[in-house]
This record gives structure tokens, sequence and C-alpha cells, in this order.
């Protein structure tokens, strides 16, 4: 019997140390990529806080960042002549367009330094390419001039874009996803533009990306509110060859209606025969504005009640994701203003805010800490 002790114990330790993995692996309920976050406002507009606050992310558990690049930014002017008097340096002609990469190139350059993958939504036409130029957003005017600007960032950012072999020093990044414009059934992006009128600039789109990137994928726009039955109109405007992912915003009171939404559109993907293409949410939030200001959409609340909800709802996709094809979720957003860019809901989004003396952490921070230690592997 003494003899016999320590090879029995030696292999209750080997089975053990089997054993272990196979209980983490139950445990590791999403892959790793699943985890996605916004990245705009004074994240990408304060200087300084790029690289730490992507750091930050990085230990939170997101593996990707969803932000956008403006045309309007990159390419304000139409001709040369248009350019102010000291500013020419910083614009390269584009195709013929006057262009300056500077802000993208920034971007990038975080992003790439902290190995953080991007999915570029690509948006906003410049006043000369717009057709009701304002402080709304409606669709160009020139579906090919768009699809030009989108063929020209993809050959600058893509895997040979020439963004990396000017920078050979930095991690290069396999941005292969675009995200074609944002929310065009919704009261921001495509004011006065129809669902006909999105998937023909869509169509052009794909074609440059295409042409620029073979392996390229090409997200939906990201669909606002209930949206199956856009969706249901896309596919019937002929749009099905012309995207790779759907991209959902699913923003509602409750984490039932969310999941209630995806379901209804996979049911519509399935109906037009795409059962099989692969689901992004590429915006979920509640704003913790309630209280705080008068406008509302009817999602607002609490910052706690932001906490709680962001942990039902993460909880939710990832118990759904297998069966809606559901690869991956953006929270909106990282960090925000919190009420210094005007009474707007979503400057409350943020899991951080932003103030002149620091950055802040809000409960809904540490909520994504939780979620995400307890659902990645």
């Amino acid at each position: 019997m003494p003899t016999a002790l320590p090879r029995l114990l030696t292999a209750v330790l080997l089975a053990l140390l089997l054993v272990v993995p196979a209980a983490h692996a139950r445990t590791a309920k999403v892959p790793k990529d699943f985890f996605g976050m916004a990245a705009d406002g004074p994240l990408v507009e304060v200087k300084g806080l790029m690289s730490p606050e992507l750091r930050l992310m990085r230990r939170a558990g997101v593996s990707s960042i969803r932000s956008a690049i403006s045309w309007k930014v990159v390419q304000p002017y139409q001709t040369t002549a248009e350019i102010p008097i000291g500013q020419a340096p910083r614009f390269r002609d584009v195709q013929g367009t006057p262009t300056d990469w500077s802000s993208v190139d920034r971007l990038v350059t975080g992003a790439a330094r902290q190995r953080m993958p991007i999915l570029p939504v690509i948006v906003d036409a410049p006043d000369w390419a717009e057709t009701t130029p304002g402080d709304f957003i409606h669709p160009p005017k020139d579906f090919d001039a768009y699809a030009r600007f989108v063929g020209a960032v993809v050959r600058r950012y893509g895997p040979a874009g020439e963004f990396w072999r000017e920078q050979p020093a930095l991690p290069r990044l396999k941005l292969r996803e675009w995200q074609v414009w944002n929310e065009p059934n919704g009261p921001f992006y495509w004011r006065d533009g129809t669902i006909r009128q999105y998937v023909a600039m869509l169509r052009k789109a794909r074609a440059a990306i295409k042409a620029a990137d073979p392996k390229a994928k090409v997200v939906l726009a990201g669909l606002f509110d209930f949206s199956p039955p856009v969706l249901a109109s896309i596919y019937r405007a002929g749009a099905r060859n012309l995207f790779d992912v759907v991209a959902i915003h699913p923003f509602t009171k409750k984490v039932s209606n969310v999941i209630f939404t995806l379901e209804q559109a996979r049911k519509v993907m399935r109906r037009y025969g795409d059962g099989r293409k692969p689901m992004y949410v590429t915006e979920t939030t509640w704003n913790s504005s309630k209280g705080k200001i008068k406008e509302e959409y009817g999602f607002e609340t609490t910052e706690k009640g932001q906490a709680k909800l962001l942990t039902e709802a993460f909880t939710a996709y990832a118990a759904n994701r297998k069966r809606l094809r559901l690869e991956r979720v953006y929270w909106y957003s990282w960090m925000t203003y919190e009420n210094a860019r005007g009474d707007f809901p979503f400057s409350f989004a943020g899991l951080r805010r932003f103030r002149e003396s620091g950055v802040q952490s809000k409960p809904s921070y540490r909520a994504f800490r939780g979620i995400t230690s307890r659902l990645l592997p």
C-alpha cells in the first residue's frame, strides 16, 4: 500500500490536469474577437488620449474598434483652387481630388501601435459632394465620387496599402473589413435618402472595395432601431450579393427586444437565402442621460442602469450568438463628453467620461470588465 500511494496520487494529479482545461473551455463562452468598441469623440479628438486608452481597452477585453473615416474631413475641397492659403502642404492629389489623410493616419497609427484591429465605417460626404449641404448628413449626390473615395481608402490602408509602405516600422494591421455608410434608415446619416439609393451606392462602393482588395469583406451599414423590415427592403432592392456581413443597431429599452430584433433580422436573412451570412451588432448602447438632459430617445437610463443593462445585454448576446450567427458586438461608445457638446443623449453613452481634469470611469466600465473576464477564454 505505501508504495502504491504515490502512483495513485500521480494518476489523480494527471487526471486533474487533463480536466481543468476542459472545464475552462466550457466557461469560455465567446471567441476572443467578440467584444468590439466604438472609438470616437474625445478618444480621437483630444491629443494624447488614444494610446493610453487603447491600452486600457486591450486590458478590458476589447478586441477591435469601430471608427469613422469622414469623407468630409479627408476631402473637404473638390479642387486645389479652393484650398485656403497656407493649407496646401497638407493635401496630396488622389485621382484629381485634394486629399488630407492626416486624421486617418493618426487613427491607424495609434491602433497599429497597440495592435488593435479597426472596422472603419466610411461616411459623411463633403459639402461639394452632398445633395443638401448643412448640419445633417445627406446622401452623396454622386455615388461614383463616394466609390472613388472608398477605393482610395482601401488602397491606402488595406493589406497592401501605401500607408504601410510609408510606415514600415509600424506593426501592420490587416484591415480587410469596410463598413459602407451608417444607418441609412435613421434620422442622422441618410436624411431625405431612400433605401434604393443606398443600395445603388453600396453596389458602386463594393465594386471599388473589391477592385482594391479582392479578399476584403463589405459590411452593410448598421441598421437603426427595429430594422428587419428595412433589411427586407434592402434584399428586395437586389443587395444580397453586395455585402458579406449584416450589421444591426438594435437600440431599444429592453434587452429582450434587442434579441427579438436580431431574431427577426435572421429570419429575413433566411427568407432571402442568406441564412449562413454572419451578423455584427456594430452599435449597442444605453445612454446614462436619464434626469440629466431633456431630450430622450426612449432607452435612456441612469449610470447604474447602464451598467446593469450592459451586463444583461452581453450575457444575452453570448447566449444567443451561435444560433443567430452573431460574430461580433460593438458597444457605443468607449468615451464621451457627457454633455460638453450639447443636449444629446448619445453624449452619455460612454463607459468613460472625458473631463478637462481627467478621464473618469463609470459603473458601466466596471461592468464591461466584469462581463469580459467572465465570458472570454
